[in-house]
């Protein structure tokens, strides 16, 4: 079972890492809850543009609080993909065992977008003052999941790299009119996010957790880094 979970979880983890993303999108390969559905852990692989190392990032969200319990990430430039995430969940092993997510369980998405092109594109996003509606069926029926991303007054230090007119901007989901994230601020690994796109959702009874695509400026393009969100529907 432990080599399984080193497998597994391994290609999760690279897309989390501030500032990783030079222009590239790495894949999210798996979400898992654990069994009682009361935290959730994405982990997404690849290499980076630009160095070409390898990397992985995890990211703990608890389904309650929807707060990041944990954020872990890990860079090589002599492992392959695969052994950069292998050597990240081992360090992490005590903290996603006490979580119950070590391997936790293999969520299916009942929402995917699938991009594509690798290199991500400005264009993808929802800009502020803009919306975008899809419909998931998070239980039994299809239900409305709003994604609105508005302007924020933060300061960015690259601004000059957003698209022209554009500056930080925040993002609110809602699904069924009920909120799953509603930005007041910015933490510093988004303080130049402009767009925002919706993923994936995954869904463990009436626990629900959403991946988003966060963009902001890159090395050549813009980065596209997931962003996991997670809360409780009533």
């Amino acid at each position: 079972m432990k080599g399984w979970a080193e497998v597994r979880l391994c290609s999760l983890v690279l897309a989390l890492a501030p500032g990783a993303l030079a222009g590239h999108r790495l894949e999210v390969q798996r979400v898992a809850f654990n069994p009682a559905g009361t935290q959730v852990l994405m982990v997404a692989a690849g290499q980076l543009d630009g160095s070409g190392f390898s990397a992985a990032a995890l990211q703990v969200v608890d389904t309650a609080s929807g707060q990041t319990l944990r954020r872990a990430n890990f860079q090589s430039s002599t492992l392959e993909v695969p052994q950069a995430v292998t050597a990240l969940l081992r360090r992490e092993e005590t903290a996603l065992r006490r979580w119950q997510l070590w391997p936790g369980r293999t969520s299916t998405p009942v929402f995917r977008r699938r991009f594509p092109v690798r290199a991500p594109a400005w264009s993808e996003g929802v800009q502020a003052g803009s919306q975008q509606t899809v419909w998931a069926r998070v239980w039994s029926r299809p239900l409305p999941v709003k994604l609105n991303v508005f302007p924020l007054l933060v300061r960015c230090a690259y601004g000059d790299q957003l698209p022209a007119g554009e500056g930080p901007a925040g993002v609110a989901l809602r699904i069924n009119g009920q909120p799953l994230v509603q930005d007041r601020t910015l933490s510093v690994d988004r303080q130049c996010a402009a767009r925002y796109a919706l993923e994936r959702l995954d869904v463990q009874g009436n626990r629900v957790a959403a991946v988003l695509r966060v963009y902001t400026p890159g090395f050549e393009g813009p980065n596209a880094e997931p962003l996991l969100v997670a809360g409780q529907l009533r």
